[in-house]
């Protein structure tokens, strides 16, 4: 056994106490991240008074982003920027997709790596008016250091900041009106 899993009385958040590692996920309803990193905070003090790790390796913030697209439309560039483009002589019709992205962040912004991938989700049973799409943000960065409970959380500030940036890029303001 390497961890135990924990879960809130309705659910939605969901710990993860790992020998190798801490994680805390959350669940629609989503709250504002004020909520969410209060949470997070608390469990972590207590992960780290009853495991007591030495060093920190990594520190990361994950959004999985189901949005879903109504149909029809013309192009995927309507709602997002972060889209295959399919090249000429080719039809123009598409009927799934897969990307994915490494991308070093901005030295000046953070010292994070981003992971960006995006793809059609496959609902069968779903709405035949909307295309549900996950566009998947986990942004990180590297430690080696001893554990320092300030240093996380100003690092994962500076990680959200980053993600909404990244997600912003990746849409457009259409989108973010249709899903506001």
């Amino acid at each position: 056994m390497i961890g135990y899993t924990f879960s809130s009385p309705d659910e939605k958040d969901i710990m993860q106490a790992r020998l190798d590692g801490f994680s805390l996920s959350r669940l629609k309803p989503y709250h504002r991240w004020e909520t969410f990193s209060a949470t997070a905070r608390s469990l972590w003090d207590i992960y780290v008074s009853q495991l007591g790790p030495s060093r920190l390796r990594r520190v990361a913030l994950r959004y999985l982003n189901r949005i879903e697209l109504p149909l029809p439309f013309e192009d995927f560039g309507e709602y997002l920027t972060f889209v295959p483009d399919i090249p000429d002589g080719l039809p123009d019709a598409m009927s799934d997709f897969f990307l994915h992205l490494e991308i070093p962040d901005d030295p000046e912004e953070s010292q994070a790596m981003i992971l960006l991938n995006g793809t059609i989700i496959k609902d069968e049973a779903g709405d035949a008016t909307l295309l549900p799409i996950l566009l998947d943000i986990d942004i990180f960065q590297p430690f080696d250091t001893d554990v320092d409970q300030e240093a996380v959380w100003a690092t994962l500030d500076v990680l959200r900041a980053r993600k909404n940036a990244v997600f912003m890029a990746c849409t457009t303001q259409k989108l973010r009106e249709l899903i506001s």
